[in-house]
């Protein structure tokens, strides 16, 4: 074996961790506005169903390319999504589960990744 050609990797040393008096978080604090109160039953969840109206694509290629499957708030702020659509119509019906108070309806499907891209025209509301 040529030892001109092999590479060897040399260990750095690390520097000591410096401890901070005071606290610190890599999470962003919420205002008392955003800040969301969970249920205090955890059986009793708050149910949301939304319509989404679609213009210019059909609800299968929403649900492929628009549509994100693991929202950053499922399992925490949302429960759980079912869903029921035509893969060739225009509408997506949705029920969202919520561990707090459901967020207004634009704001719902945005958060559990239904985008409102241009294409989504209108969100109905109505009783699951």
């Amino acid at each position: 074996m040529n030892t001109s050609s092999t590479a060897t990797i040399k260990r750095a040393t690390r520097r000591p961790a410096r401890h901070r008096k005071q606290g610190h978080s890599n999470c962003a604090e919420l205002n008392a506005s955003e800040r969301q109160t969970p249920h205090t039953d955890r059986n009793e969840l708050a149910k949301q169903h939304l319509t989404i109206v679609l213009d210019g694509i059909t609800a299968g290629d929403y649900l492929t390319w628009v549509h994100d499957p693991e929202p950053h708030t499922l399992g925490r702020e949302l429960r759980s999504v079912d869903l029921h659509a035509d893969p060739l119509g225009d509408r997506i019906d949705v029920l969202f589960q919520w561990n707090t108070k459901p967020p207004a309806p634009p704001a719902a499907a945005a958060s559990a990744g239904f985008y409102l891209t241009p294409e989504v025209v209108e969100i109905r509301t109505s009783r699951p």
